[in-house]
């Protein structure tokens, strides 16, 4: 077995499912979606738009290879809504095994452009 199959087993059986929203149709995704924890100064304060608190912090995402997801698309997992910000493939030898993604939580999809 591949070491990307074993992380893809893995996602499988332990990981959690995240909605990858598309205008082309909603997909399912199994990975791991956590907070970064991160003390630096963009998750210590507030941030505040016309229409109230924006959402804070950031979240690492770890995905298998495929789907590939770009940057500006957007996760829903539970109530909560995210917005990739970036997107790394991480290695194994010569062998593409998972894709690292940091995300920045978003408030409600009502005029996301999505039906």
């Amino acid at each position: 077995m591949t070491v990307r199959k074993l992380v893809e087993r893995i996602l499988k059986k332990y990981g959690t499912d995240i909605l990858l929203r598309r205008v082309t149709g909603d997909v399912i995704l199994r990975g791991f979606l956590q907070h970064t924890g991160s003390m630096a100064r963009q998750n210590m304060r507030s941030a505040y738009s016309p229409l109230g608190r924006v959402p804070g912090g950031q979240y690492r995402l770890i995905l298998p290879p495929q789907p590939e997801i770009a940057e500006g698309e957007i996760l829903r997992l539970g109530e909560r809504w995210y917005t990739v910000l970036r997107n790394e493939k991480v290695w194994y030898r010569n062998e593409w095994i998972y894709s690292w993604y940091l995300c920045d939580e978003r408030g409600a999809p009502d005029n996301w452009g999505f039906q």
